[in-house]
């Protein structure tokens, strides 16, 4: 099973595709989709939208996980609402399956409140457990895309 796991934003997207077959995890790309400047919020979703129909064109079955979008202030959660509407308008409904940050942090570092430093370090643990070293993750973005990934590898797969 392919997975293109998402940790939205709207000024650096991070993405990862992993394939799971039962205990055994492939991570097969991981990226960033990040702001240019002082780039309108249209080019950046244009973007984001262009980035993300190419990954729905090369794993046309991939399951899709989020994380949840969060409600904070009233500006933020409507910009984020755009960013999370792109993913929706690409894939469909029944694909996409989100958890809230406090889940993939303690599923992923056994601690609801853990750092993005704990929570990357714990990601390079469980992909070391399969095999996958060396990884550098350009932004805490991009490791937390995998979270989402490995969060659902844990959650459903296993």
């Amino acid at each position: 099973m392919v997975i293109i796991a998402l940790d939205l934003s709207m000024n650096c997207t991070g993405y990862a595709v992993v394939d799971v077959d039962d205990d055994k995890v492939n991570l097969i790309k991981k990226g960033i989709i990040k702001k240019k400047g002082n780039e309108s919020h249209g080019k950046r979703l244009k973007r984001q939208y262009d980035t993300l129909k190419v990954l729905r064109e090369q794993y046309p079955d991939a399951v899709i996980v989020k994380e949840s979008l969060h409600y904070g202030r009233a500006k933020t959660s409507a910009i984020l609402a755009k960013v999370h509407g792109v993913l929706d308008l690409l894939f469909n409904e029944e694909t996409i399956h989100e958890y809230p940050a406090v889940t993939i942090k303690r599923i992923i570092a056994s601690n609801g409140k853990a750092s993005k430093q704990e929570v990357e370090d714990s990601v390079n643990d469980l992909l070391a457990q399969h095999g996958i070293v060396d990884i550098i993750f350009k932004t805490d973005d991009e490791s937390d895309a995998v979270a989402v990934a490995l969060t659902y590898y844990k959650d459903i797969v296993r």
